[in-house]
């Protein structure tokens, strides 16, 4: 497997002159891609659980990026002790964001899997990245969408998100939501994505 690397976008989206897109962490498989996959990650930011799935699903021999949807931030990351102790630190982070800076992040990183791997991008995300990623299922071209949830991750992200039973209704693709947060769940998602593999 490939190392990882940030790929980053034009410095003055701080200075909100132009909507661009987040750096992205970025696991390679060993050899070409059989296709990408945009990994959101939940209101704790870019923690190790979240790098874990990347390198899973490389290893399975997807092309993994992940938006550091903090980065404008600083790219804080806040300690995982479970869904029923989320620091409120954490949930003001994410509902912090910017829904179009978000929706930006998702195209860049749509838009770099596109141009690198052989099928349309599939999203997944943890926690809210999942109700993000059925968010993006709704609005982008991806082959599938999957989420891991438990707890009150299926809270709506930001004001004015729809619940995740609306964005699932809305989805343009095949959709996968699994409990739980452990390493086990991420080879049944790059199972289900492998089942629904599409050429550009």
């Amino acid at each position: 497997m490939g190392g990882h690397h940030l790929s980053h976008g034009p410095a003055n989206r701080g200075r909100r002159v132009l909507q661009t897109a987040a750096p992205l962490f970025v696991c390679r498989p060993a050899g070409p891609p059989k296709g990408g996959v945009i990994v959101l990650h939940d209101v704790h930011g870019m923690t190790e659980p979240i790098e874990r799935a990347c390198r899973l699903l490389a290893l399975d021999g997807w092309l993994a990026v992940s938006p550091y949807l903090y980065y404008q931030r600083g790219g804080p990351a806040f300690p995982d002790t479970g869904p029923e102790t989320v620091p409120e630190a954490a949930r003001a982070e994410m509902a912090g964001l910017s829904p179009d800076d978000v929706a930006a992040d998702i195209a860049a990183a749509h838009a770099y899997l596109t141009a690198r791997a052989p099928s349309r991008p599939a999203v997944a995300g943890l926690g809210a990245g999942g109700h993000i990623a059925a968010w993006a299922a709704a609005r982008h071209e991806v082959t599938a969408a999957a989420a891991v949830i438990s707890g009150a991750g299926d809270r709506a992200p930001w004001p004015g998100v729809p619940p995740l039973e609306a964005l699932i209704a809305e989805r343009r693709a095949p959709w996968l939501l699994l409990p739980g947060g452990a390493d086990e769940t991420w080879p049944d998602i790059a199972n289900f994505l492998h089942s629904h593999l599409s050429p550009q």
